[in-house]
Parts: C-alpha cells; structure tokens; sequence
C-alpha cells in the first residue's frame, strides 16, 4: 500500500516544487530526482503485484492488476527520462526555446499528467476511467502550449477540441455500457470493471453494441487512431521534447489500456466478432495510413508522431485480437524508442536550431554521438532488430496469420514497409546529408544519457522475450486484477 501511494506522491511533489520554489536549477533537481523516484516506485509495486499473482492493492475506485502495473511501469520510466532530459538539456530556460514560466509548465503539468495517467491506468470503475482519462486533456494543454506560437495555440486548441469531442463520445458509450447492466448489477457496481468482466453475459447486447462504437471513436480519437487522428502530428510537434516524449509514450498508452479493458468486457458478452471487426480493421488501417502520410513528412518531431499513430494502429490490432502479451510488448517497446526519438529531437533543435528536414543535414560529421542515436531511435521506433519493437511486431504479425486474419496482415505489413523505408531515407538524409545546420550550439554529452538509456532498455528487451517469457507475461496480464 506505500509503494501504491508513493506512485502518486513523488509526482505530486515535482508539481508543487514548480509552483513554490522560486530558483529553477533548484525545480530542475527535484524534477530529475523525482522522476527517478517515481520509476523505481513504479517498477517495485509491479513486482510486488506480479509476485501475487497479479493481484494488488487498491483505493477506492483504484486498484492494480496485471496491465495495470507494466504501463505504470512503462510510463515511469518515459517519466523519469523526459525530466531528466529536461533537467539535464538547459542552464537557462532559452536553452530548450521556453520562457521561466514555460519552464515551470512543462516541469509542472508533466507531473500532473503523470497523476493522471496512473489514475487512468489503475482505474477500477469506468466512470473513474473516464474522468481521469478527461483530467490527462486538461493538464497536457499547457504543454503544447509552452512555447507560446502562433502554431503551439493553434495546436492547443485543435488539441482540446477535438479531443473533447472524443471524450464526450467516451462519456455517451460509458453511460449507455451502464445501462446494460441495468437491473442486473448491483447499485455501486454498474461500472465497476471486474463486474462487468466477470457478469459480462448478462448485459445486454444491443446496449453494448452500441457503446461499443461511442467508447472506440471516443478513446480511439484520443489514442491518434486513423481517422480520428487529426490532433496527434500538431500537438507532439508543438510541444517540448521531454513533454512530446510524454505525450507519446505515455499519453497514448493510457487511451490504449481503456480500449483494452473495454474490448475485453465486450468480447466476453459475445460481441468479440464486433471487436475483432471494428477495432482491429482500424488499427490496420492506421498502420497503413501513418505508413503513407509519413513519406512527405518535413519536420522532425512530426515525423515521429505520425510514427506514433503507426505503433498504436498495432497496438489496437493486438487489443482487437486479445493478444495481451503482444500489446503490453509493443506498449513497452514503443515507448522506450519513441521517447527516445522525441528527446533526441529537442537535443537537435537545441544544437542546430531547427526540426526542419530540409534544414538540417551532415549531422554525423558535426555531432557524431547525436547522429548515431538518431539512426538508433528510428530503428527502435520502425522495429528493425535489435530493438524490442522487432519482436513484438514479429509476433504479432504471426498470431495474426494463425488467427488467419489475412487482410489485417497484409494490410499491417504493407504499412510497416513503408513506414520503415520512409523513416530510415528521413533520417539517412539529415544524418548523413550534404547541407550544413547554419547554427550549431555545443551540447552537454550528459544530454544524450536519458535516450540511450532508453534505447538499452529497448535492445535489451529484444534479447529476454522468449516463448517462456511470453507464456509468463500472458499468465500475469490475463489473471489478475480487473479480468
């Protein structure tokens, strides 16, 4: 029960030092100590809980399971990387392009959602899902915009729009979900996830067809899935690094884990042909999509974002399929070379002074170190061996031929292909072009320490998933907690 307090504390206490404390070297420690403190938190409660067996302790509408404790984890470590990063990149707020006050926002309202996030991912009632998952909006607002353009309000209010339009969607299929449990469930356990799982053949199927379509374009808007993705490239491209690094590997993880509960509940009613042919076709579909629109990509951080909307297309095949295994992998691989790429960016940015593709060139000659992680974080990202990402997208193309699932395949792996080839010619261009940066600022090598971290991390789970390993990981998310 500490250890679960302690995952909301430190969090608590980097937002209130960004608040109260007057010197920001002072604010930048705490924050590089805090997210630390917050990842080693979260990985001890995952592993006191998958000791149980995937059950764990719990607060009123909040309690741990299984999948809960791996993307607490996963998002505690993007966490602590983005605010060391942060911490590490700059002596004065100009250093990474923000003002004092920018720079109390993206130390402060990074750890709010952070709260949030963990409220979202430990969540027990949908109802309580929701309203954490609409906090996660409110709190990443500011940080796209931070830097205060023209562009970054623009992308702001895009952002609250349409991401409200989802939530309330969200909240239309959340109510309708209550209904179906109408007359059979308990007044306080409406909404209460392991009911629902558990007593799932008992609600009613026109009801949950129906929310079924509301929950998926509401949480599927907010996790950037094709169609609904309109908000994603603008705001992880206006926003900061270390808060991109958040918003894409730790934000879209949370609108993920609610499809996935929801998901679950509805292929127990019966419905799980309604979830294999909604949910899956859209995240082929925003693998494919994201693989064409990134061919003409011109901005760095744009490049990654809609790299994004690839990696949750797959992740929502896997939730579609119900392949847990796959979509806990990929969430954890994802997130360690996407934050990666998105801290590696705000290091170009800061040391060539722009994101812009046709600006930047020969970056191996001027800054060799920067250059090869760069060339690391797009294979991490694009899932080329040896990066975790190779192997959960390997096994996910393979339980989705043995399901003979063969349009979602092909459909898959064609926009892998050209998701890869497009990143990688991206990347060869700026890494080992011609054209010289006008501007170069001399960056602390201690900078580059939060991204290759990360990207060990990634390469050394390529190396431990085995068929063992994903026996072992399948056991803990499908035992425990809310299933």
């Amino acid at each position: 029960m500490t250890a679960f307090i302690a995952i909301f504390t430190f969090p608590l206490l980097v937002a209130a030092s960004s608040l109260l404390v007057r010197d920001l070297r002072l604010i930048r420690s705490i924050a590089g100590i805090g997210g630390l403190a917050h990842a080693s938190a979260a990985i001890w409660v995952g592993i006191d809980v998958w000791r149980m067996g995937g059950h764990g302790p719990g607060i009123g509408w909040f309690s741990l399971d299984g999948l809960g404790c791996w993307i607490l984890a996963v998002n505690g470590l993007v966490y602590a990387a983005a605010m060391g990063n942060a911490a590490l990149l700059w002596n004065a707020p100009g250093d990474i392009h923000l003002s004092e006050r920018g720079v109390r926002v993206l130390f402060g309202c990074g750890s709010l959602f952070i709260l949030a996030g963990n409220a979202v991912v430990t969540a027990s009632d949908l109802g309580a899902l929701w309203i954490s998952m609409e906090a996660t909006t409110l709190v990443t607002a500011p940080l796209v915009l931070a830097h205060g353009a023209k562009s970054s309000i623009e992308a702001a209010w895009k952002y609250l729009i349409l991401c409200g339009v989802g939530i309330a969607f969200a909240l239309l299929g959340t109510v309708l979900l209550l209904a179906s449990s109408a007359g059979s469930a308990p007044s306080d356990q409406g909404l209460n996830i392991a009911w629902l799982t558990s007593h799932a053949m008992s609600l009613r199927r026109p009801l949950i067809d129906t929310s079924f379509v509301f929950l998926l374009l509401g949480y599927g808007t907010k996790a950037g899935l094709f169609p609904v993705h309109n908000w994603l490239p603008d705001a992880h491209s206006e926003s900061p690094a270390p808060a991109s690094a958040l918003l894409s590997g730790a934000l879209l993880n949370c609108a993920m884990v609610a499809l996935w509960r929801i998901s679950d509940i509805v292929s127990r009613t019966g419905a799980h042909r309604a979830v294999t042919g909604l949910l899956a076709p859209m995240g082929a579909l925003s693998v494919l999509a994201a693989g064409v629109m990134l061919i003409r990509q011109r901005d760095l951080k744009r490049m990654w974002a809609y790299s994004s909307i690839e990696n949750m297309g797959l992740m929502a095949v896997a939730a579609g399929l119900q392949l847990a295994p796959v979509f806990a992998l990929h969430a954890l691989a994802h997130s360690l070379g996407k934050a990666s790429a998105f801290l590696l960016s705000g290091n170009v940015v800061k040391q060539f002074g722009t994101a812009s593709l046709a600006k930047l060139g020969g970056i191996m000659r001027r800054s060799p170190a920067t250059g090869f992680a760069l060339l690391a974080a797009g294979a991490a990202v694009m899932g080329a061996p040896p990066f975790g990402s190779f192997a959960s997208e390997w096994i996910l193309v393979s339980k989705t031929s043995m399901q003979s699932q063969w349009a979602i395949v092909i459909v898959v792996i064609a926009g892998i292909t050209i998701s890869f080839v497009a990143v990688l010619t991206h990347l060869g261009r700026i890494v080992f072009g011609e054209k010289q940066p006008e501007l170069e600022v001399k960056v602390s090598p201690l900078a580059l320490v939060p991204s290759a971290v990360l990207l060990l991390l990634s390469a050394c789970l390529f190396f431990v998933v085995s068929p063992a390993a994903y026996e072992a990981l399948d056991k803990l998310l499908n035992h425990g907690g809310h299933r």
